[in-house]
């Protein structure tokens, strides 16, 4: 448990069930060697009765030579840099490819809608987008699969990382008329519903936490971003968050990940 003592003498306790650490590998003269110490303690072990420990991590420096290729992943750059990883920690997050950028394939939803014969095809298609996970996401998921981990999802809506204004418009392309608040309501349901869906099949029991609703405050003014968020303007208002948790709750409960 984690004590906080504001200036104003407020104290507040928090519970810590997950520990991250960032690690930052930004090329490969940066990554561990091969050779690691393992006469120390393991982090993970020391802390097993109080919290799961990990950090943020990208396949391409943590994948080892015998892991099995899946395609359309990166050449890992780092080989056996995984080592520290595995030795200390039981839980990761993906770096980036978990987010809407990634997940929403765009140009598969734009083709089906322009390439549907009817008008109800064209509705459904308008609120049930193509997500897919890349090779990278399923080969770092897989890794964590066989190295015993857990993971923390990062993250379902975000001002930032999600495809443009497309993904808010009729048609999933930037000349589309702007959809309704709901139109856009459901067109999120069904894209969180789906993130969670494949998590589920693919991964199942090892979704601890998931980043549901990233940034939604401006870091810089400290108020809540408006004009500089698609998910803002889109709805109106800032029900888009609570809909957003309402949508995650849903269905990791639906699919037992939870």
């Amino acid at each position: 448990m984690l004590k906080i003592e504001a200036c104003q003498k407020t104290v507040v306790w928090w519970w810590i069930l997950h520990i991250a650490i960032v690690a930052i590998f930004a090329s490969p003269a940066h990554a561990q060697s091969d050779a690691i110490q393992t006469n120390v303690p393991a982090i993970k072990d020391v802390y097993a009765k109080d919290f799961t420990f990990g950090c943020l991590l990208s396949y391409r420096h943590v994948g080892f030579p015998t892991d099995p290729y899946v395609p359309g992943q990166s050449s890992v750059i780092a080989p056996n840099g995984g080592n520290l990883i595995k030795f200390h920690m039981n839980s990761m997050s993906p770096g980036n490819n978990m987010k809407p950028q990634y997940t929403v394939d765009i140009s598969a939803n734009a083709a089906a809608y322009s390439g549907a014969a009817t008008q109800a095809a064209r509705d459904s298609i308008e609120i049930n987008p193509v997500v897919r996970f890349n090779g990278d996401l399923i080969a770092q998921l897989n890794w964590a699969k066989r190295q015993g981990f857990t993971f923390r999802g990062h993250t379902l809506v975000w001002h930032s990382q999600t495809p443009g204004t497309a993904f808010f418009r009729s048609g999933y392309t930037t000349t589309g008329a702007r959809l309704t608040k709901e139109k856009m309501t459901q067109r999120m349901e069904n894209y969180i519903k789906e993130v969670i869906r494949l998590i589920h099949e693919g991964w199942p029991g090892m979704l601890t936490a998931m980043d549901v609703v990233n940034e939604a405050v401006s870091d810089g003014s400290g108020s809540d971003r408006t004009s500089d968020s698609e998910w803002h303007v889109t709805f109106g208002d800032n029900s888009y968050l609570m809909k957003a948790f309402e949508f995650a709750r849903k269905y990791t409960v639906q699919y037992g990940e939870t």
